[in-house]
């Protein structure tokens, strides 16, 4: 049996696909409303995620300019203290550079007189 199109039937179907329209509709915008405050709570979870390790870094961070700027003090303290027994010690050389200095002039003197006295003692001797 053949059923014919009538205008009440068509208006009928057409009022009923459009009722199945809104309700897909109705329940894709649920959806889309549902994935965005998923979405958005995601994002706030990672933002914190992110703020917590941006806090972690900032502290370790410091941490390490602290233990830095105290290996820095400790490095410069030998430094100073390198350079003041290198300081010590070029005095002392000096020191005892002046000291060879003026035992090698004392010598060279007492040889220089030792040797007028024996040319002048020679010369005495021959003319007397």
């Amino acid at each position: 049996m053949r059923q014919s199109w009538t205008d009440d039937r068509l208006d009928d179907l057409s009022h009923r696909m459009d009722q199945r329209f809104d309700r897909v509709e109705g329940q894709i915008k649920s959806q889309a409303k549902e994935l965005r405050a998923e979405i958005k709570d995601q994002g706030k979870e990672l933002r914190a995620e992110m703020a917590a390790m941006e806090a972690r870094l900032r502290a370790q961070s410091s941490e390490h300019y602290v233990r830095t700027g105290e290996e820095f003090t400790k490095v410069r303290a030998e430094f100073t203290m390198a350079r003041k027994e290198m300081h010590d010690g070029q005095q002392q050389l000096l020191a005892g550079m002046q000291a060879l200095q003026r035992t090698i002039l004392q010598v060279g003197w007492t040889g220089a007189f030792t040797l007028v006295a024996a040319v002048a003692g020679v010369l005495i001797s021959r003319l007397f």
